[in-house]
């Protein structure tokens, strides 16, 4: 992909075309350089300056080029294409960036912080093997017919994408400030006061409700990050655990794909209803009789469909459970024995889900409106009367689910004590990132810049 994606990039940014020898005459290398000279006077436009310098294309070019490259292979996935409006966007933000490496590069100095003779050779490193991946990417993709040529045409499409040592080395270096300037700039925040995380704690309630009040996919999703600090529960869930057997595909399609074909014809059966019910609310027609009567045996036809769909099924099921049917019937022994549910989970679960924090300790959350989950496996829980309760076993799309009823949730606010010391670090990494993001745009104020974006437009190149 990175390769489709640099070639596509060589074909947008240069009016060049690499086609060998043709191009080259006698001497490859020559005109290489020749090419060479009218990129970098291209390349030269002043995008911005400030006080006490400027940034050129060149300066933007290793940067733009890495980004542009990763759109190319990132959108499809998307189901988006690349427009020239996010070319130049890209062009637009690759400058913002560079001017803000820049003005941490200038806050280092102020602050007398600079770069470790490690930092410095761990850079060192990381750029010589970048210049070697590429170089030997960039010799692969180009269309010269002899090891001179193919030299040459890697010399003008490395200096086209701004891949050269010397931006690769001053990207690392800033990237390296960047990160030693904003650690320092953090630590200039206190760790928050009682006062300062109570009244954190009321925001992040209030947001938490409007957040899930209305969205439970949220709500779930979130319950499954390790990383997330939930203030707030909407009405109706509780936790539960499963232990999921994954059956072979030949028996568990079966099942979903007779399922899938009942749904379609219960859809059938209720459309050809509402036609029937339409039929006897408008007033008579001269074919009446004669369009309930191919309704009503059109249902019937249905009905019967979906009565030897429904038994179908039963049998796929049972040959589904019985294809595991050992497995289940030692889980059951066991669970009958008293055994702990999570160490049962450990030995035959196959949902990596359970086997990960914080959904191996606390489970996953469910209620009736959940969205988040396979129904079989919602409404399954749901059935479940009382903690502790675990469920037989049950077909979903995943596998074979047995389910225990873990917990309640409370609804409404989350006691702050419980989740007090999460909400520390919350609110001092929230002030933090304040404090930074003003200092940053402080720096960059007082660079007094001016901009020119316009000055390069990587589209007509």
């Amino acid at each position: 992909m990175r390769k489709r994606a640099l070639l596509a990039l060589m074909t947008l940014i240069l009016a060049i075309c690499l086609t060998g020898c043709n191009l080259f005459g006698v001497n490859p290398q020559k005109w290489a350089d020749r090419e060479i000279s009218r990129i970098e006077e291209n390349y030269a436009a002043v995008l911005a300056e400030y006080d006490g310098g400027e940034v050129t294309a060149m300066d933007i070019m290793y940067e733009f080029s890495t980004s542009y490259s990763s759109m190319l292979q990132y959108y499809p996935y998307l189901g988006m294409e690349v427009t020239e409006e996010d070319i130049l966007q890209l062009r637009d933000s690759s400058v913002d960036s560079k001017i803000e490496r820049l003005a941490h590069v200038a806050e280092a100095e102020r602050r007398g912080i600079s770069l470790t003779e490690d930092e410095l050779a761990e850079i060192d490193s990381a750029v010589e093997e970048t210049m070697q991946s590429e170089t030997e990417l960039f010799m692969e993709s180009v269309a010269g017919s002899n090891q001179e040529e193919r030299e040459a045409e890697t010399r003008i499409a490395m200096t086209s994408y701004g891949f050269l040592e010397p931006n690769v080395r001053a990207y690392a270096t800033e990237i390296k400030l960047v990160e030693k300037v904003e650690e320092a700039a953090r630590a200039e925040v206190p760790e928050p006061t009682q006062e300062e995380i109570e009244a954190y704690y009321q925001e992040k309630v209030a947001e938490d409700e409007e957040l899930y009040q209305d969205s439970p996919g949220s709500y779930e999703g979130d319950q499954t990050s390790e990383d997330s600090v939930i203030a707030w529960n909407p009405e109706g869930y509780r936790t539960v655990k499963h232990i999921l057997i994954i059956p072979e595909e030949d028996v568990l399609n079966p099942v979903l794909d007779k399922r899938d074909e009942i749904t379609g014809l219960e859809g059938e059966l209720e459309s050809l209803q509402a036609d029937l019910d339409a039929l006897e609310d408008d007033d008579p027609t001269e074919t009446y009789e004669t369009d309930k009567a191919m309704l009503e045996s059109d249902i019937q036809s249905v009905e019967e469909r979906i009565g030897q769909a429904q038994e179908e099924l039963a049998g796929l099921e049972t040959a589904c459970l019985d294809s595991v049917r050992d497995k289940l019937d030692e889980i059951d022994t066991r669970l009958l024995q008293g055994e702990d549910f999570d160490t049962l989970i450990a030995e035959y679960g196959e949902d990596p889900g359970m086997q990960s924090e914080p959904c191996a300790t606390r489970g996953y959350y469910v209620s009736a409106e959940s969205t988040n989950w396979d129904t079989v496996f919602r409404d399954a829980a749901m059935l479940l009367d009382n903690v502790g309760d675990v469920s037989a076993p049950v077909i979903g799309s995943s596998g074979i689910h047995i389910i225990r009823y873990e917990s309640d949730v409370t609804p409404g606010a989350v006691p702050l004590e419980e989740i007090a010391d999460q909400l520390q670090g919350q609110a001092l990494e929230q002030a933090q990132t304040e404090h930074y993001e003003a200092a940053v745009a402080e720096w960059v104020a007082a660079m007094n810049v001016t901009y020119h974006y316009d000055a390069w437009n990587p589209i007509e190149e």
